[in-house]
């Protein structure tokens, strides 16, 4: 929902183009306030992130904008005839007291979106460990039938996180249920954010790299578990991407592509109602830090506030606390059989960012969903393109073969490998990279790939640009302006 400035000062213009006059047959008479109110009024609604609430305000200004607009038809009918001023008196009270209505709920709106925010950050205010480079966020799992597992799964997977961490610099925040709460009256109950608008505010207010969040429910007897990876697309611009920059014989643009799915359902676990206490369990042995890596060890402190790993000893890690005191701890040892496979959204978790520093793509195993297969395809087939394309080729044109349906950002990912290949078969012959220049017959395939898949997904604004670039190598100019036209219209 946050709108680009220049979109919004589009808006301003356009809107303001519509403005009625100061001065009307009949009298000094104008809506012109009004319209200006209306427009406030929406631009502050665009600056705040998207949940439920703020899209019923861009409804309900929509409406405003159509019932003002059709008032002043009728002032300027009435005004050809017998005055318009009965006409306005009568009518302007209406509009004032829906402008009114709707700037008391963007004031509650702004409200609940700073409680969020406040709840989130606690008493440390701004950014959470804002110096660590890899920083994801575990959030409660939302649990609306009351299992009383929400904090104890989400406890679990972020330790686990931790503790099995393939990068440096790397901090997991969790953020328990009481921190989500929104205290809200009777009024507002029904307008306050669902649990996963305060994820995804949160997360894009603390720019996460990463969040993992969930929903528990009953299922018959049981409980079903699912687990979600989210990647904000914050993140994905800044490191779960690749560029290809053309010759400068080729015009010297940059072509991009960056990571598409963004939020994925990673795992689904089912327990038996039994099995429910175990986690419960898990998690309390978890919390508590032992004098010495062994589960028959003296408890000496809970692991509760900040700390940091000094120590380890196979899957044991050795925590300090703000403090100084020490203690043992450790997942494997306390999560076995069903509370072990429900961490396989930290596992997964920590597969891409094992990518994201540097390692290779590796199969994942029995468990995960096939939508968790497919990003983690389609990173690795991100990773894979700038210095091995034909390897980033075999990954897309595999995905793309073992699909029943259209994959419009393999095929996408496919034909920019396909250019890169042909770049670098250039170079091995010993031309100098910023004099090659494709052939047509060489270049058209790769163009004719990206036509098809902007076919199949037109609200890809990326792949859209790229196309506007290669058509203009090819001289296409009126294909590159349209390409970039309906990029924009994408955005805006």
């Amino acid at each position: 929902m946050i709108f680009p400035r220049v979109a919004r000062l589009a808006l301003l213009v356009l809107f303001a183009i519509a403005l009625p006059g100061a001065a009307r047959a009949g009298g000094d008479i104008s809506f012109e306030r009004e319209y200006r109110r209306i427009i406030e009024v929406e631009n502050q609604v665009m600056a705040q992130p998207a949940y439920q609430e703020s899209k019923d305000l861009i409804d309900q200004i929509g409406q405003a904008r159509e019932y003002l607009s059709s008032v002043e038809k009728r002032y300027e009918e009435a005004a050809a005839t017998d005055g318009p001023e009965p006409i306005y008196s009568r009518e302007v009270a209406k509009i004032q007291a829906r402008l009114n209505r709707l700037e008391r709920r963007l004031a509650e709106l702004t409200k609940t979106l700073k409680d969020v925010r406040e709840a989130a950050e606690g008493a440390s205010g701004g950014r959470i460990f804002g110096r660590a480079a890899n920083r994801t966020a575990v959030f409660t799992y939302e649990d609306p039938q009351a299992t009383g597992l929400g904090d104890a799964v989400a406890y679990l997977i972020s330790k686990k996180l931790l503790f099995t961490s393939p990068v440096q610099s790397f901090a997991v925040v969790n953020f328990r249920g009481e921190q989500l709460e929104t205290p809200v009256g009777p009024d507002r109950a029904s307008r306050s954010p669902t649990y996963f608008d305060k994820v995804d505010l949160v997360t894009q207010n603390q720019n996460f790299g990463l969040a993992v969040w969930g929903r528990i429910t009953r299922a018959g007897a049981g409980i079903s578990i699912d687990s979600f990876l989210q990647v904000p697309a914050s993140a994905s611009r800044e490191k779960l991407g690749a560029d290809i920059r053309l010759p400068k014989a080729m015009g010297g643009a940059t072509l991009s592509a960056h990571l598409k799915s963004d939020r994925v359902l990673v795992s689904t676990t089912d327990l038996e109602k039994s099995s429910a206490e175990n986690l419960k369990r898990a998690a309390r042995q978890v919390s508590s830090l032992r004098r010495q890596p062994k589960a028959s060890a003296a408890v000496v402190a809970k692991l509760e506030g900040l700390y940091r790993i000094v120590g380890r000893s196979g899957s044991w890690v050795e925590l300090q606390l703000s403090d100084g005191r020490r203690g043992w701890t450790s997942v494997d040892e306390f999560c076995s059989d069903e509370c072990a496979f429900l961490l396989k959204a930290a596992d997964f978790t920590n597969d891409i960012l094992a990518q994201t520093a540097g390692a290779g793509p590796r199969r994942l195993p029995e468990g995960f969903t096939r939508d968790a297969e497919e990003m983690s395809k389609e990173f690795a087939t991100l990773r894979l393109l700038q210095d091995q394309p034909e390897k980033a080729a075999d990954l897309a044109e595999s995905w793309i073969k073992n699909s029943k349906t259209r994959h419009p950002k393999f095929e996408s990912l496919l034909a920019l490998a396909r250019l890169q290949i042909a770049l670098k078969r250039e170079t091995a012959r010993g031309r100098s990279y910023e004099d090659i220049r494709l052939e047509p017959q060489v270049l058209q395939p790769i163009v004719d790939t990206l036509v098809e898949a902007s076919i199949a997904n037109p609200s890809d604004d990326e792949l859209l640009r790229n196309l506007a670039k290669l058509f203009n190598v090819l001289g296409d100019s009126a294909r590159a302006d349209l390409a970039s036209q309906l990029a924009d219209r994408v955005v805006h």
